[in-house]
């Protein structure tokens, strides 16, 4: 066995010992969606670049375009990739400060590791509010801000967090974008939705892959951190957020 396929050997006997069935959040994300998106469903996916769930996911095509069947309408907004989208939906080059929609245009919209980047969350929630159909939902799927290492990283210069943000997820520096986490943490997020005038439907703290597993050295400590989250007085320290809001069916039209 390679020197590679014996540290992936390693790897897998830690995780299944430890904490048997981790998986990564984007599986949590994607049942999550399969159980929401219903038929006819008019979806717009702010900041997914060119896919609807990461290109790394198990069978990632055949997933998205199950749910893209589903949907009478399916929009790819994003501020800078201009790729063709990979399930073929209709892709916009936009600012989801201000979204070129009419009002009341989707039965659903979604951002997938988004929130983290915005720079002015508060606009961008009520625009959201503002395309969304009455009895709409508004699904997040973002980092936790109280995950210990989420954490860590916010007290260290921007140039630190780059670069180890590319260490950990094996990108180019230059691709990793600003993070601000002005709105990662069930209380600010259930706080700026009720001011924009939605509810919170479901907020769920979901366990993901380590944050180390290119760091074999660290991956141990850090699977013991993730079996202790598994107790629910830990549960708040997770390291992602699920968020289901909505929009209420009395609401008025904008």
């Amino acid at each position: 066995m390679s020197p590679g396929g014996k540290k992936l050997s390693l790897h897998r006997k830690l995780r299944d010992s430890i904490v048997p069935g981790l998986i990564n959040s984007q599986y949590a994300y994607h049942a999550l969606l399969s159980s929401e998106i219903a038929p006819g469903e008019r979806w717009l996916d702010i900041g997914g670049g060119h896919s609807l769930l990461p290109d790394w996911l198990d069978d990632t095509l055949p997933k998205q375009l199950e749910l893209v069947g589903r949907c009478a309408e399916v929009v790819g907004l994003d501020p800078v990739d201009d790729r063709p989208h990979m399930a073929a939906i209709k892709k916009i080059r936009g600012s989801a400060e201000q979204l070129p929609f009419p009002n009341n245009s989707f039965t659903l919209v979604t951002v997938n590791m988004v929130v983290e980047h915005l720079e002015n969350p508060e606009t961008v929630f009520r625009e959201i509010v503002r395309v969304l159909a009455p009895g709409g939902r508004f699904i997040i799927h973002t980092p936790n801000r109280r995950h210990p290492f989420v954490a860590a990283s916010l007290m260290a210069p921007k140039g630190v967090r780059s670069y180890v943000a590319s260490l950990i997820d094996g990108r180019d520096a230059i691709d990793i974008f600003p993070t601000y986490y002005r709105m990662n943490t069930a209380k600010d997020i259930a706080r700026l939705a009720q001011q924009v005038g939605l509810a919170a439907a479901e907020i769920r703290y979901v366990e993901s892959s380590p944050f180390f597993a290119r760091l074999l050295p660290l991956v141990l400590p850090e699977y013991l951190l993730i079996r202790a989250m598994r107790k629910p007085s830990f549960a708040r320290y997770r390291p992602d957020l699920i968020v289901v809001l909505k929009k209420p069916e009395g609401a008025l039209p904008n």
